[in-house]
C-alpha cells in the first residue's frame, strides 16, 4: 500500500470517495467539485449528511445518534467544529494518508483483532485532521435513501472501535509522528 500511496501523491490532487449504493447523491457531485476547486488546497472535504440544514434519510434513530455522539466528542477533545466525522462522502489530498500516519496497520490491526471486524479509516482521518489541525470543510449534501443492498454497519463492534480509537487519540501519537 504504501508504494501505491507514494505513487498517487505524485499524480494526483485529491481522492474523491462515496457510498456506491445510491446514498451519496450524484447530484451534488458539481457543487462538491465546485466547493473542492475553490477549497485553497485544504487537506480534506467532508460531504455532510448533517451541516447546512441537510440531513440523511438514510439513518436510524440509533446511527444518527451515534454519529451525533462522536462527532461532538471529536469536537469536544480536538477543539474542531465537524458536522459529520463518518461520511464516506469526501475527498482528500492523498498526502494526508502518510501524513496522518493512516496507512499504519498499527492505527488499526489492535481493535480489529479484539473485535474481529475490519473498521473503516474515515472516522479515524476525521480524528486526526482535528487532532494535528490539517484543514477541511464540511459540505451539506444530505443523504438519500440507499438504492439497493443490505448495509454492512456493524453497529456494535464498530461503536465500540470508533469509541476506543477516539479515546486512544486523545495520548497516542502514531510512529511517523513522533
Amino acid at each position: 500500500m504504501t508504494e501505491y500511496l507514494s505513487s498517487l501523491t505524485e499524480h494526483v490532487d485529491f481522492v474523491l470517495t462515496f457510498s456506491p449504493d445510491g446514498n451519496c447523491d450524484p447530484e451534488t457531485l458539481p457543487r462538491f467539485m465546485e466547493i473542492l476547486n475553490r477549497s485553497n488546497g485544504a487537506d480534506l472535504i467532508i460531504g455532510s449528511r448533517y451541516a447546512q440544514n441537510y440531513s440523511s434519510s438514510d439513518d436510524s434513530l440509533v446511527t444518527m445518534l451515534g454519529n451525533k455522539f462522536f462527532t461532538n466528542l471529536c469536537n469536544f477533545l480536538f477543539k474542531s467544529q465537524f458536522t459529520d466525522v463518518f461520511s464516506i462522502y469526501r475527498a482528500f489530498n492523498p498526502k494526508i494518508v502518510k501524513a496522518l500516519s493512516l496507512d499504519d496497520e498499527d492505527s488499526y490491526k489492535f481493535l480489529e483483532n479484539l473485535l474481529l471486524t475490519n473498521i473503516p479509516w474515515e472516522p479515524l482521518m476525521s480524528y486526526r485532521v482535528a487532532k494535528y489541525k490539517k484543514s477541511w470543510i464540511d459540505v451539506g449534501v444530505g443523504e438519500p435513501k440507499r438504492l439497493s443492498g443490505e448495509r454492512k454497519l456493524q453497529i456494535i463492534r464498530w461503536g465500540i472501535a470508533f469509541f476506543l480509537q477516539l479515546c486512544r487519540e486523545t495520548w497516542y501519537i502514531p510512529k511517523a509522528l513522533r
